[in-house]
């Protein structure tokens, strides 16, 4: 699922890039929530949807700190945005950086604090 949405964030900030405006990629749920996990979508300046992606991976968790990020027409994101994926032991972190660019961290294991 990572791979779904690191595409999605790079589609976004393509296609501001393509067409010189905002466009909006958000939670599905209205991108009015942080639980990315029913999937995200890519919305014009005028909030007509471009492009959906709905992973179906049972018992993942995707949250982020806002319900949408805004690529402006440079490509640049209106704020960093980190991502957490996470499922069973495993978490991976999806980060937007003020430039554009996103970076995935590598697997990391929750350590049991026994």
């Amino acid at each position: 699922m990572s791979n779904e949405l690191v595409t999605a964030l790079n589609v976004a900030r393509s296609e501001a890039i393509k067409r010189g405006e905002s466009v909006t990629l958000c939670a599905m749920a209205g991108c009015a929530t942080t639980d990315w996990s029913k999937g995200w979508q890519l919305l014009d300046d005028g909030h007509n949807k471009l492009r959906e992606w709905q992973p179906n991976v049972p018992g993942m968790a995707v949250t982020a700190e806002v319900a949408q990020l805004v690529f402006d027409g440079m490509g640049r994101p209106a704020a960093s945005l980190d991502i957490l994926l996470e499922t069973g032991h495993r978490t991976r972190e999806i980060s937007v950086s003020r430039s554009g660019l996103v970076r995935v961290s590598s697997d990391t294991s929750q350590g049991d604090s026994r």
